[in-house]
Protein backbone atom coordinates (compact mmCIF):
# COMPACT_ATOMS: atom_id res chain seq x y z
CA UNK A 1 0.00 0.00 0.00
CA UNK A 2 1.18 3.51 -0.80
CA UNK A 3 -0.79 6.50 0.46
CA UNK A 4 -0.17 9.52 -1.77
CA UNK A 5 -3.74 10.74 -1.97
CA UNK A 6 -6.29 11.40 -4.70
CA UNK A 7 -6.36 14.09 -7.39
CA UNK A 8 -9.61 15.35 -8.96
CA UNK A 9 -8.49 17.10 -12.17
CA UNK A 10 -10.47 19.60 -14.24
CA UNK A 11 -9.65 19.65 -17.96
CA UNK A 12 -12.14 22.26 -19.20
CA UNK A 13 -13.93 25.34 -17.89
CA UNK A 14 -17.14 23.54 -16.93
CA UNK A 15 -15.23 20.92 -14.93
CA UNK A 16 -13.23 23.63 -13.18
CA UNK A 17 -16.43 25.43 -12.25
CA UNK A 18 -17.90 22.23 -10.77
CA UNK A 19 -14.79 21.75 -8.65
CA UNK A 20 -15.10 25.24 -7.18
CA UNK A 21 -18.88 25.06 -6.70
CA UNK A 22 -18.69 21.75 -4.85
CA UNK A 23 -16.04 22.91 -2.37
CA UNK A 24 -18.28 24.94 0.03
CA UNK A 25 -20.64 21.99 0.61
CA UNK A 26 -17.66 19.70 1.25
CA UNK A 27 -16.25 22.19 3.75
CA UNK A 28 -19.64 22.26 5.49
CA UNK A 29 -19.57 18.46 5.69
CA UNK A 30 -16.26 18.57 7.54
CA UNK A 31 -13.63 18.48 4.80
CA UNK A 32 -11.12 20.95 6.23
CA UNK A 33 -8.28 22.76 4.47
CA UNK A 34 -5.93 19.86 5.24
CA UNK A 35 -8.44 17.29 3.96
CA UNK A 36 -9.06 18.83 0.53
CA UNK A 37 -6.55 21.21 -1.03
CA UNK A 38 -7.11 23.28 -4.16
CA UNK A 39 -4.28 23.24 -6.70
CA UNK A 40 -3.77 25.56 -9.63
CA UNK A 41 -2.28 24.35 -12.90
CA UNK A 42 1.33 24.86 -11.78
CA UNK A 43 0.79 23.20 -8.40
CA UNK A 44 -0.80 20.20 -10.11
CA UNK A 45 2.16 19.95 -12.49
CA UNK A 46 4.47 19.56 -9.48
CA UNK A 47 2.72 16.22 -8.84
CA UNK A 48 1.75 15.14 -12.37
CA UNK A 49 1.50 16.88 -15.72
CA UNK A 50 -1.96 16.33 -17.21
CA UNK A 51 -2.55 17.60 -20.75
CA UNK A 52 -5.13 20.39 -20.81
CA UNK A 53 -5.47 20.54 -17.02
CA UNK A 54 -6.82 23.80 -15.59
CA UNK A 55 -6.60 22.91 -11.90
CA UNK A 56 -7.32 20.17 -9.39
CA UNK A 57 -8.24 19.27 -5.84
CA UNK A 58 -6.06 16.90 -3.81
CA UNK A 59 -7.01 14.85 -0.77
CA UNK A 60 -4.48 12.87 1.27
CA UNK A 61 -7.15 10.38 2.36
CA UNK A 62 -6.67 7.78 -0.36
CA UNK A 63 -4.14 5.03 -1.01
CA UNK A 64 -3.10 2.70 -3.82
CA UNK A 65 -3.42 -0.94 -2.79
CA UNK A 66 -2.72 -4.29 -4.42
CA UNK A 67 -6.11 -5.97 -3.86
CA UNK A 68 -4.94 -9.59 -3.97
CA UNK A 69 -2.20 -8.89 -1.42
CA UNK A 70 -4.72 -7.00 0.73
CA UNK A 71 -7.12 -9.96 0.78
CA UNK A 72 -4.36 -12.45 1.54
CA UNK A 73 -3.02 -10.19 4.26
CA UNK A 74 -6.46 -9.87 5.89
CA UNK A 75 -6.90 -13.66 5.73
CA UNK A 76 -3.53 -14.17 7.41
CA UNK A 77 -4.42 -11.73 10.19
CA UNK A 78 -7.79 -13.32 11.03
CA UNK A 79 -6.31 -16.82 10.92
CA UNK A 80 -3.69 -15.74 13.47
CA UNK A 81 -6.63 -14.61 15.62
CA UNK A 82 -7.95 -18.17 15.58
CA UNK A 83 -10.66 -17.70 12.97
CA UNK A 84 -11.04 -20.43 10.34
CA UNK A 85 -11.14 -19.37 6.69
CA UNK A 86 -12.67 -21.88 4.27
CA UNK A 87 -11.73 -21.39 0.62
CA UNK A 88 -12.89 -23.24 -2.49
CA UNK A 89 -16.43 -23.47 -1.12
CA UNK A 90 -18.90 -21.94 -3.57
CA UNK A 91 -22.05 -20.43 -2.05
CA UNK A 92 -25.03 -20.90 -4.37
CA UNK A 93 -27.81 -19.42 -2.26
CA UNK A 94 -28.29 -17.28 0.85
CA UNK A 95 -31.23 -17.86 3.18
CA UNK A 96 -32.01 -16.33 6.57
CA UNK A 97 -29.04 -17.37 8.78
CA UNK A 98 -27.93 -19.91 6.18
CA UNK A 99 -25.38 -20.05 3.38
CA UNK A 100 -26.05 -22.92 0.98
CA UNK A 101 -22.81 -24.25 -0.54
CA UNK A 102 -21.93 -26.98 -3.01
CA UNK A 103 -20.79 -29.10 -0.05
CA UNK A 104 -23.68 -28.45 2.34
CA UNK A 105 -25.46 -25.70 4.27
CA UNK A 106 -23.63 -23.48 6.76
CA UNK A 107 -25.70 -21.99 9.58
CA UNK A 108 -24.71 -18.78 11.35
CA UNK A 109 -26.20 -15.97 13.39
CA UNK A 110 -25.08 -13.51 10.75
CA UNK A 111 -24.54 -14.18 7.04
CA UNK A 112 -22.90 -11.25 5.26
CA UNK A 113 -23.34 -10.93 1.51
CA UNK A 114 -20.40 -8.84 0.26
CA UNK A 115 -20.53 -9.67 -3.45
CA UNK A 116 -21.40 -6.25 -4.93
CA UNK A 117 -22.24 -6.75 -8.62
CA UNK A 118 -21.84 -10.52 -8.40
CA UNK A 119 -24.92 -10.61 -6.17
CA UNK A 120 -26.99 -11.09 -9.33
CA UNK A 121 -25.50 -14.59 -9.70
CA UNK A 122 -27.11 -15.82 -6.47
CA UNK A 123 -30.42 -17.61 -6.59
CA UNK A 124 -33.23 -15.22 -5.70
CA UNK A 125 -31.03 -12.10 -5.98
CA UNK A 126 -30.91 -11.56 -9.73
CA UNK A 127 -32.72 -8.22 -9.59
CA UNK A 128 -31.44 -7.00 -6.21
CA UNK A 129 -28.41 -5.21 -7.68
CA UNK A 130 -27.47 -4.04 -11.16
CA UNK A 131 -23.97 -5.38 -12.00
CA UNK A 132 -21.98 -2.54 -13.58
CA UNK A 133 -18.89 -3.63 -15.50
CA UNK A 134 -15.70 -1.63 -15.09
CA UNK A 135 -13.23 -1.83 -17.98
CA UNK A 136 -9.49 -1.24 -17.63
CA UNK A 137 -6.71 -0.69 -20.13
CA UNK A 138 -3.05 -0.80 -19.10
CA UNK A 139 -0.02 0.55 -20.93
CA UNK A 140 3.25 -1.24 -21.44
CA UNK A 141 5.92 -0.38 -18.83
CA UNK A 142 6.99 3.18 -19.62
CA UNK A 143 10.66 4.19 -19.90
CA UNK A 144 12.25 6.57 -17.44
CA UNK A 145 12.17 9.35 -20.06
CA UNK A 146 8.37 9.12 -20.26
CA UNK A 147 7.99 9.35 -16.49
CA UNK A 148 10.32 12.33 -16.47
CA UNK A 149 8.07 14.05 -19.02
CA UNK A 150 4.89 13.16 -17.12
CA UNK A 151 6.42 14.03 -13.76
CA UNK A 152 4.35 11.44 -11.88
CA UNK A 153 6.79 10.35 -9.18
CA UNK A 154 4.31 9.36 -6.47
CA UNK A 155 1.34 7.01 -6.34
CA UNK A 156 -1.46 9.57 -6.48
CA UNK A 157 -4.74 8.24 -7.80
CA UNK A 158 -6.27 10.46 -10.48
CA UNK A 159 -9.78 11.07 -11.72
CA UNK A 160 -11.12 13.77 -14.02
CA UNK A 161 -14.30 15.80 -13.56
CA UNK A 162 -16.06 14.66 -16.72
CA UNK A 163 -19.54 13.19 -16.36
CA UNK A 164 -18.23 10.04 -18.05
CA UNK A 165 -15.16 10.14 -15.89
CA UNK A 166 -12.17 7.84 -15.75
CA UNK A 167 -9.87 6.77 -12.93
CA UNK A 168 -6.13 6.36 -13.35
CA UNK A 169 -3.20 5.06 -11.34
CA UNK A 170 0.50 4.41 -11.73
CA UNK A 171 1.33 0.77 -11.11
CA UNK A 172 4.30 -0.51 -9.15
CA UNK A 173 5.89 -1.90 -12.33
CA UNK A 174 5.81 1.44 -14.16
CA UNK A 175 2.59 1.25 -16.18
CA UNK A 176 -0.48 3.49 -16.27
CA UNK A 177 -3.83 1.78 -15.63
CA UNK A 178 -6.95 3.61 -16.87
CA UNK A 179 -10.40 2.46 -15.80
CA UNK A 180 -13.92 3.34 -16.87
CA UNK A 181 -17.25 1.88 -17.87
CA UNK A 182 -16.76 -0.03 -21.14
CA UNK A 183 -20.03 -1.98 -20.94
CA UNK A 184 -22.09 -0.10 -18.34
CA UNK A 185 -24.97 -2.57 -17.95
CA UNK A 186 -25.80 -5.81 -19.73
CA UNK A 187 -29.44 -6.66 -20.36
CA UNK A 188 -31.06 -8.83 -17.69
CA UNK A 189 -28.29 -8.27 -15.10
CA UNK A 190 -25.91 -10.59 -16.95
CA UNK A 191 -22.18 -10.40 -16.21
CA UNK A 192 -19.56 -10.47 -18.96
CA UNK A 193 -17.30 -13.45 -18.30
CA UNK A 194 -14.77 -12.83 -21.09
CA UNK A 195 -13.69 -9.27 -20.40
CA UNK A 196 -14.78 -8.10 -23.83
CA UNK A 197 -15.82 -4.49 -24.35
CA UNK A 198 -16.87 -2.34 -27.24
CA UNK A 199 -14.49 0.30 -28.55
CA UNK A 200 -14.69 3.27 -26.11
CA UNK A 201 -15.91 6.65 -27.38
CA UNK A 202 -13.11 9.03 -28.24
CA UNK A 203 -14.47 11.75 -25.95
CA UNK A 204 -13.90 9.98 -22.64
CA UNK A 205 -12.65 6.95 -20.78
CA UNK A 206 -16.17 5.84 -19.91
CA UNK A 207 -18.75 6.69 -17.25
CA UNK A 208 -18.58 5.52 -13.69
CA UNK A 209 -20.81 6.03 -10.70
CA UNK A 210 -20.04 2.99 -8.60
CA UNK A 211 -19.96 -0.66 -9.54
CA UNK A 212 -23.42 -1.55 -8.31
CA UNK A 213 -26.76 0.17 -7.91
CA UNK A 214 -30.06 -0.91 -6.43
CA UNK A 215 -32.93 -0.86 -8.94
CA UNK A 216 -36.62 -0.66 -8.11
CA UNK A 217 -38.43 -3.97 -8.49
CA UNK A 218 -39.48 -4.45 -12.10
CA UNK A 219 -41.87 -6.76 -13.83
CA UNK A 220 -40.64 -8.62 -16.95
CA UNK A 221 -42.67 -6.27 -19.14
CA UNK A 222 -40.85 -3.16 -17.84
CA UNK A 223 -37.32 -4.60 -17.70
CA UNK A 224 -36.38 -3.67 -21.33
CA UNK A 225 -37.48 -0.08 -20.69
CA UNK A 226 -35.36 0.13 -17.54
CA UNK A 227 -32.36 -1.27 -19.42
CA UNK A 228 -32.87 1.35 -22.14
CA UNK A 229 -33.12 4.01 -19.46
CA UNK A 230 -29.76 3.07 -17.93
CA UNK A 231 -28.08 2.94 -21.33
CA UNK A 232 -29.64 6.24 -22.37
CA UNK A 233 -28.22 8.04 -19.34
CA UNK A 234 -24.69 6.96 -20.28
CA UNK A 235 -25.25 8.25 -23.81
CA UNK A 236 -26.48 11.54 -22.37
CA UNK A 237 -23.46 11.98 -20.10
CA UNK A 238 -21.06 11.31 -22.99
CA UNK A 239 -22.93 13.88 -25.10
CA UNK A 240 -22.66 16.37 -22.23
CA UNK A 241 -18.90 15.85 -22.07
CA UNK A 242 -18.57 16.55 -25.80
CA UNK A 243 -20.69 19.69 -25.31
CA UNK A 244 -18.46 20.93 -22.49
CA UNK A 245 -15.23 20.07 -24.32
CA UNK A 246 -16.34 22.37 -27.16
CA UNK A 247 -15.83 25.40 -24.89
CA UNK A 248 -18.92 25.56 -22.69
CA UNK A 249 -18.26 27.52 -19.48
CA UNK A 250 -20.76 25.72 -17.24
CA UNK A 251 -22.30 22.27 -16.81
CA UNK A 252 -24.15 21.18 -19.94
CA UNK A 253 -27.96 21.27 -19.81
CA UNK A 254 -27.83 17.66 -21.03
CA UNK A 255 -25.95 16.62 -17.90
CA UNK A 256 -28.23 18.66 -15.65
CA UNK A 257 -31.26 16.87 -17.11
CA UNK A 258 -29.56 13.46 -16.73
CA UNK A 259 -28.65 14.30 -13.12
CA UNK A 260 -32.26 15.23 -12.39
CA UNK A 261 -33.49 11.91 -13.79
CA UNK A 262 -30.85 9.75 -12.12
CA UNK A 263 -30.68 11.59 -8.81
CA UNK A 264 -26.92 11.92 -9.24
Amino acid sequence: MQKDGLLHVATNAAQERRLHERLPSLRAEGWGEDDLIELDRDQLAERVRVAGARGAQWSPHCARVQPAKLVRGLADVVERMGIAVYEGTEVTEIRPRQAVTVHGTVKATYVIRALEGFTAGLRGHRRVWLPMNSSVIVTEPLPASAWEEIGWRGAELIGDEAHSYCYIQRTTDGRIAIGGRGVPYMFGSHVDQRGETKAPPSSSCGPSSGNTSRPPKASPSTTPLRWLGVRSLYVAYRAADRHENSGLKRTSVIARAANLISGR
